[in-house]
């Protein structure tokens, strides 16, 4: 598991926008490929200032010693202790890299964390999860009402099935259980390279929204498909607020217009929602998607091109 720099750079814009404080929940320890004084620019340049300037240095983790890793990498809990003094808790299925809690997510969840957390952060762990819908249900019952659910996952836009994953995976559950609100980007990195050297390749980052609402009738595209350029991964972050977890959604190609009816109130929520987009710095794509029909129009209601994030060292 692990927080790329560009996701880095997503948190650190999310926190400006809401701050993360409290109790944070990661789901695994996270391997984060930046020195410290590449992760304190990193903060400065999002927020102005840090916290400290002296965090804890990664010391757990296995990826930290592999040849393509940054020497001295930073902590999972050092990184957030920049800019926010939330308790930075890691929970694994066994004591893999010194986990705080040893449960199984995809088990009933112990009463101590159930509501207890105001940020859980999710670093590509469903694709090692067998039961991913009981996971991901945990993942919500983990927060308080206010909290947030940060997560990066492998996916693809070339398919609409769920899991690899797709964003409709995300969305379509947020909404179906009626999640106070959120953003889905789909992020493009490039070829796959041996390690995780990939962490240090620009990402892509696309704002990815397939609904909107007209004359109250919620239209929801399920033909935004685009060819396939290098990794993909899907960042989701969303509130639960007064949403549920336990609404399992059906896939928009078999939706019937009554269930879309009864979304359409969450959806019009998202879409007004003031939640600020990330940003990256470039004018234009480094893996631009490609159109193979004439469904261009439809890619760019989807896909709104954000920016893209790049690490120093590249």
């Amino acid at each position: 598991m692990a927080i790329p720099y560009a996701v880095a750079s997503m948190i650190v814009q999310e926190h400006k926008n809401q701050p993360i404080t409290g109790r944070i929940l990661l789901i695994g320890r996270q391997t984060i490929d930046m020195n410290v004084q590449t992760a304190v620019a990193l903060v400065e340049s999002i927020l102005g200032h840090v916290r400290t300037k002296n965090p804890a240095l990664d010391h757990s983790t296995r990826a930290r010693n592999e040849p393509t890793v940054t020497t001295d990498t930073i902590s999972d809990a050092g990184f957030f202790s920049l800019f926010t003094d939330a308790i930075v808790t890691a929970v694994d299925v066994t004591d893999y890299e010194g986990a705080d809690i040893v449960h199984d997510m995809c088990s009933e969840l112990p009463s101590h964390m159930i509501e207890n957390y105001d940020f859980v952060y999710n670093g590509s762990c469903l694709d090692n999860i067998f039961d991913v819908a009981a996971a991901m249900r945990n993942f919500g019952l983990c927060l308080k009402p206010t909290g947030r659910l940060f997560q990066i996952e492998a996916g693809t836009t070339s398919l609409a099935a769920y899991v690899v994953f797709s964003p409709e995976w995300f969305t379509d559950f947020f909404i179906a259980n009626n999640w106070e609100d959120g953003n889905i980007y789909v992020c493009r990195s490039g070829e796959e390279v041996a390690g995780l050297r990939f962490m240090q390749n620009p990402w892509d980052i696309y704002h990815w929204r397939p609904f909107w609402v007209t004359n109250d009738k919620l239209i929801y595209d399920i033909k935004p498909r685009s060819s396939l350029i290098g990794m993909e991964h899907i960042v989701s972050i969303a509130q639960r607020g007064n949403g549920t977890v336990h609404v399992n959604p059906v896939q928009a190609t078999y939706r019937p217009q009554y269930m879309l009816d009864a979304q359409v109130n969450t959806c019009l929520r998202w879409l007004e929602s003031d939640r600020p987009i990330v940003t990256g710095h470039d004018a234009g794509p480094q893996y631009p998607y490609v159109v193979q029909d004439d469904s261009g129009k439809k890619i760019e209601r989807c896909y709104k091109y954000c920016g893209t994030i790049r690490h120093p060292d590249h």
